[in-house]
């Protein structure tokens, strides 16, 4: 097992000796500078205008351009995530972010990480699973997702860079709008995400890494970056405390991908390796009471290294109160995906007393029945498992998705449900079994 991290680490290190982008690396977007040629096998897939990434050929679309592009194009670093924009522009919003972080540096440090005693068990997970999509313009499907779905995801809209387009000058309008909306349609919504290396405000990062560590330096020292990530986390949670939220992704793919440890992403090459800590203790602190904090990272779908050092993240963050949930199968996946040891992996995180959420679902391919039955399947290990409590698929049509032309989701580009849709909702709604 040894010898294949070291043969995905030769490879990664040949790809970027040869000016090439590894496969799941940066290969374009806003501000972006590095290689725009992906290494053998791999194809340079547009997400959206700010950024652009690797894939393995054979799950790359034909097209790599959205559909429809952003109202507003986000001026912060990329993202592994969606297409669309926000429901609508903030009307406070600049029209060009800095270039360029300010001359004048926060001078005080953030308040040191408090020591944070476990909470109070959550209480025991009910019957119900949640069954929800992410979108940031609901409405332009007319009544679909409040008909089909019970939970409801920002794509772009809440995350940082969507939050402080200007520095230290929050909006958070955008986001009031969408929980107004999930209320008025009795949903309920999760939080993504607080942190990240990618869609971090520009003015916060200094360097891109051209691969998944995403930006890997900022111009703030660690006291400083700290500060003003308390400062989100302060204004996020004050401005939308609302128990429509249920949970938030505090943080956002850490782990290397080759399980090896934590990425060299700008938090931990600016703040140290126990910025996680730090991160999650100020995330408890400014929490609403009942909102559940969630870890949420891809490759943890099946068993192997990644999901090892994912579950040890997790299992650490757990004894110590700082996390209630592990989104564990952020699964952007292919009709042909290897679905063994999932029901296992669900088993593991949820002996450990954190709460599960499938939350970044969709599987490509050209075979709606072998979609269907992924589909179904990973539905199944979130419903026989009684701590799995949401099942969120990434987007709501073809025609909108991210991986545009790659058939991944449950309505096609016509609006019309798909055989993938009744294989994981007839499982869902039928609740803990």
């Amino acid at each position: 097992m040894k010898i294949a991290v070291v043969i995905a680490a030769v490879a990664t290190s040949l790809a970027y000796a040869q000016g090439q982008v590894p496969v799941w690396g940066q290969c374009g977007g806003d501000g972006y500078t590095g290689s725009t040629v992906c290494a053998a096998g791999s194809t340079c897939f547009t997400f959206n205008e700010w950024y652009s990434q690797c894939h393995p050929s054979v799950d790359a679309p034909p097209s790599a351009a959205p559909t429809t592009a952003p109202t507003t194009a986000p001026t912060a670093a990329p993202t592994t995530a969606p297409t669309t924009a926000p429901t609508a522009a903030p009307t406070a919003a600049p029209t060009t972010a800095p270039t360029k972080a300010p001359t004048a540096a926060p001078t005080t440090s953030p308040t040191q990480a408090p020591t944070v005693a476990p909470t109070s068990a959550p209480a025991p997970p009910s019957t119900k699973i949640y069954f929800g999509t992410a979108t940031d313009r609901p409405g332009n499907y007319g009544t679909i997702v409040p008909d089909n779905f019970n939970l409801l995801v920002s794509e772009n809209g809440m995350k940082w860079d969507a939050h402080e387009r200007s520095r230290g000058v929050f909006d958070f309008s955008s986001s009031l709008s969408q929980i107004a909306y999930a209320k008025k349609n009795n949903m309920k919504m999760r939080g993504h995400c607080l942190v990240w290396h990618n869609q971090m405000p520009s003015f916060y990062c200094s360097q891109q890494s051209g691969g998944t560590d995403g930006c890997i330096a900022s111009p703030l020292t660690g006291d400083e970056l700290l500060a003003v990530i308390e400062t989100r986390m302060q204004k996020t949670f004050a401005a939308l405390n609302d128990p429509t939220i249920i949970a938030w992704d505090v943080l956002n793919e850490a782990v290397a991908d080759d399980g090896s440890g934590l990425k060299h992403d700008v938090y931990y090459n600016t703040i140290g390796p126990d910025y996680v800590t730090k991160i999650f203790t100020l995330a408890r602190k400014y929490a609403p009471a009942g909102v559940k904090l969630f870890y949420n990272d891809y490759g943890c779908d099946f068993p192997g290294f990644k999901a090892n050092q994912c579950f040890k993240l997790v299992s650490d963050l757990k004894a110590k109160g700082l996390v209630d949930g592990m989104g564990v199968f952020q699964m952007h996946v292919s009709e042909n995906q290897n679905t063994a040891g999932q029901a296992d992996l669900f088993k593991r995180f949820s002996d450990i007393g954190v709460t599960i959420h499938v939350t970044e679902m969709d599987v490509g391919g050209s075979n709606q029945q072998a979609q269907a039955n992924v589909f179904k399947t990973v539905a199944t290990n979130c419903q026989q498992n009684p701590n799995c409590e949401a099942f969120v698929v990434w987007g709501v049509s073809d025609k909108d998705s991210w991986r545009t032309g790659d058939n991944a989701l449950l309505f096609d580009s016509n609006l019309q449900k798909k055989p993938q849709f009744a294989a994981c909702h007839d499982v869902i709604s039928q609740g803990h079994i």
